[in-house]
């Protein structure tokens, strides 16, 4: 498997961890791992980050 390094630039109130996810969630997206993807979301809603899904 190769691995890449990569750098994420994010406003400064964005802090580490969330930024982590969001790449997390953009990698999921694009593999189409809806599990993945699921799972980010969940822990990202329960932590209070984002508003609650209608």
């Amino acid at each position: 498997m190769d691995v890449r390094i990569v750098s994420l630039r994010v406003p400064g109130w964005v802090d580490e961890r969330l930024a982590k996810l969001i790449f997390e969630l953009g990698l999921a997206e694009l593999m189409r791992d809806f599990h993945k993807k699921a799972e980010v979301l969940a822990y990202i809603e329960a932590r209070g980050i984002l508003p609650h899904r209608r």
